[in-house]
């Protein structure tokens, strides 16, 4: 499970729970371990096409080889029009079939609602901390006629799936790749700071 850690099973269980079906055109909300997860997970139910948003750089590189087909940075499509106008121009102007919040911040739920097609599904799976609240208009939701979904966490099923997953998959999804820095036990809060600045792929703090 090195690199994969509790992403993935996080992944495995919110992907589950919308039904992703074969050939459905999928957006993923941040590209940090979640949204890498969500990717490999999407990718492998079938999707035809996922559609990265996220940052910095490197974070989109890692999507890139893990097969995202489009990426979407958020120092290049600065507001939320911008980014909700590719996604649908990815999408041949529908939107998508399934969206997958991985960013934990609350305005990008209100975005991106905005990028499912109708009829589509939208997956808040990013928010495991209370971030606050945002407000939005519940008619886009009827508008749509969208499906909402929430995720928390994980069962324990999820555990052995997600060992399965990477033993099938472990050539196409790199996620031992993921760990971009490794930090000693003395210098966790170096870690942390790196991570917070988004400086890392994923951070490891390795005992002794």
């Amino acid at each position: 499970m090195v690199g994969a850690g509790c992403a993935l099973i996080t992944a495995i269980h919110g992907v589950e729970r919308t039904g992703l079906q074969w050939q459905d055109a999928v957006v993923v909300q941040g590209a940090g371990p979640v949204g890498i997860a969500a990717l490999a997970v999407a990718k492998s139910a079938g999707a035809s096409q996922v559609i990265v948003i996220g940052g910095p750089k490197h974070r989109l590189e890692m999507a890139k080889r893990f097969g995202a087909g489009h990426l979407i940075d958020l120092d290049e499509a600065k507001t939320p029009e911008a980014r909700i106008a590719r996604v649908r121009e990815f999408t041949g102007g529908y939107g998508a079939d399934a969206v997958l919040e991985c960013v934990g911040a609350p305005p990008a739920v209100v975005e991106g609602m905005e990028m499912c097609r109708d009829g589509g599904k939208y997956l808040v799976l990013g928010h495991y901390c209370d971030a606050g609240a945002v407000a939005f208009n519940p008619h886009v939701i009827t508008r749509k006629q969208l499906q909402v979904f929430g995720s928390w966490s994980s069962e324990p099923r999820h555990l052995k799936m997600a060992i399965e997953f990477l033993r099938q998959h472990r050539r196409e999804f790199p996620f031992d790749s993921t760990v971009s820095h490794r930090f000693p036990l003395d210098q966790a809060n170096k870690a942390l700071a790196t991570t917070a600045r988004w400086q890392s792929a994923k951070s490891f703090i390795v005992p002794g």
